[in-house]
């Protein structure tokens, strides 16, 4: 988390179930402006994102999934006095490999009128 903050920041443990929550609505969401991709892909990006950060073989079982998420330490974190439109920002770390991961997605575009996702930009 250190390492992707410019500043300080505050952050708590959580459950890995709300872990997955977080990361299903991150991979579901389409940030501040774009196109909301559903909660079926987000679901499955949670769940690969966890089959990779627990060491599972694709396609994991679901025990072994609920297994690696109660065994995972998992924190969400935020910047302290961050603003941004829309952002995701979450932290794991394994305690038997010795790894940790973290996660900080933030969107600040603060256009007044946004342009779509499937816009072009040419050079000029």
């Amino acid at each position: 988390m250190a390492a992707l903050a410019t500043g300080p920041f505050a952050a708590g443990e959580i459950s890995g179930a709300d872990a997955m929550a977080w990361m299903a609505w991150t991979a579901a969401s389409g940030g501040a402006y774009g196109r909301r991709r559903g909660g079926p892909l987000g679901r499955f990006a949670a769940w690969w994102a966890l089959t990779m950060l627990g060491d599972l073989d694709w396609p994991a079982e679901s025990a072994d999934l609920a297994a690696a998420c109660d065994r995972l330490v998992w924190h969400r974190w935020e910047p302290i006095g961050a603003t941004h439109g829309w952002s995701a920002s979450l932290a794991v770390t394994d305690p038997e490999r010795g790894l940790g991961w973290a996660l900080y997605a933030v969107d600040d575009a603060r256009d007044e009128s946004p342009q779509s996702p499937v816009t072009s930009h040419q050079p000029e």
